[in-house]
């Protein structure tokens, strides 16, 4: 469970939300829209731990995020970002140092594994591996999507959801209790979410 208690947040002197509140339960997803620089990525990052709320509690489980706890908490979410540049050669080279990493070693991820979740995103097995390079932004964020189908992890923030393909496949990480939080560039897939802030006017 994720949950605001009256926070506020700014960048450059220009108000972002002020006391928002919403508690967003395990399996829910909610979208964040707003037209260009007010603020989406920037409360994304802060539901990150990355930017201070100034004021109000924002808390994971019950258990509240700042500067000293946020480092464990990010070990719990899958990040993808609106711009995607990865400093590695292959896919499966991306991969691997995902799948090495301390938290995720246990996980016992097989290839096999890998290319039936690919599958459920409607790509194919020679995607991951191919170069990076070859692959464009909502690909890329396909494979990334997958990844964290794989990992399980309980929180996966999206800055710039545009698929709707994307949308079908949260809705089944759903099931297994994770949930999502996206920054919306096509305000047609709002009807997908169970949660909505609107940064235009700051509704709820």
């Amino acid at each position: 469970m994720l949950e605001f208690k009256n926070v506020s947040l700014s960048r450059a002197e220009k108000v972002i939300v002020d006391n928002l509140s919403l508690k967003l339960e395990d399996g829910e997803n909610l979208c964040i829209t707003g037209q260009s620089g007010t603020g989406k990525t920037s409360l994304l990052l802060a539901m990150q731990g990355l930017l201070p709320f100034e004021k109000g509690y924002y808390t994971i489980e019950g258990e509240w995020v700042n500067r000293d706890s946020a480092a464990y908490f990010r070990q719990r979410m899958c990040y993808l970002p609106q711009c995607l540049e990865l400093p590695y050669e292959k896919v499966t080279d991306w991969m691997d140092v995902m799948l090495g990493l301390k938290v995720n070693r246990h996980k016992g991820i097989s290839k096999e594994l890998i290319a039936s979740e690919l599958q459920k995103l409607g790509l194919e097995e020679t995607v991951w591996k191919g170069p990076l390079k070859a692959l464009d932004k909502t690909t890329l964020q396909l494979v990334m999507l997958a990844m964290e189908g794989l990992l399980r992890k309980p929180f996966v923030f999206l800055d710039d959801l545009q698929v709707g393909l994307e949308v079908e496949y949260l809705r089944q990480l759903n099931h297994v209790g994770i949930s999502a939080v996206a920054v919306l560039g096509d305000d047609s897939l709002i009807k997908f979410f169970d949660k909505h802030i609107s940064l235009d006017k700051e509704k709820i």
